[in-house]
């Protein structure tokens, strides 16, 4: 195994945001994002991003989790979207899985499945191909469910 510190800043894997750092302006980075700090811009990395701090700002990226993150903008994630229950998000929300326990402002666009732990709490509409919510989660607004399978209505017919 190579020590880190005989690999060049250029060639690590990570951009690492310090808790006492605030950034005005964008970031954007191919290797993966750990922000503990602040930063009024947008954040976006063709890698995972990790927030523990706060943006202000739109984050694109590829996994995204928010712990204990705060994050006033739209989320866009290639992949898969995590929130614990100390995670706030001001603005909409989409990615290919979601698995939230977090507060959400915004609408909800997940392609596969939405998971909705039991400390959650959305305010706005959820599309999703299947959405699942634990006892105590709590939605206001729209839930729709775009499973593939077929309803056939006509069972209600015959009340």
């Amino acid at each position: 195994m190579k020590d880190d510190r005989s690999i060049p800043a250029s060639q690590k894997s990570e951009t690492y945001i310090s808790p006492t750092t605030q950034i005005t302006g964008s970031i954007s980075a191919e290797n993966s994002i750990v922000l503990d700090g602040r930063i009024n811009g947008n954040l976006s990395s063709e890698s995972d991003i990790r927030i523990t701090g706060t943006v202000v700002g739109n984050v694109s990226g590829q996994d995204i989790i928010l712990a204990g993150g705060r994050v006033k903008g739209d989320i866009f994630a290639k992949g898969d979207i995590k929130a614990n229950t100390e995670s706030v998000i001001i603005g909409d929300v989409a990615g290919q899985n979601m698995d939230f326990n977090g507060k959400c402002k915004g609408n909800l666009i997940i392609e596969e499945i939405v998971t909705l732990r039991s400390e959650s709490l959305v305010a706005g509409n959820i599309r999703s191909f299947t959405v699942g919510m634990e006892t105590g989660a709590a939605v206001r607004g729209e839930i729709q469910s775009t499973s593939e399978r077929t309803i056939d209505e006509s069972v209600f017919d015959n009340m």
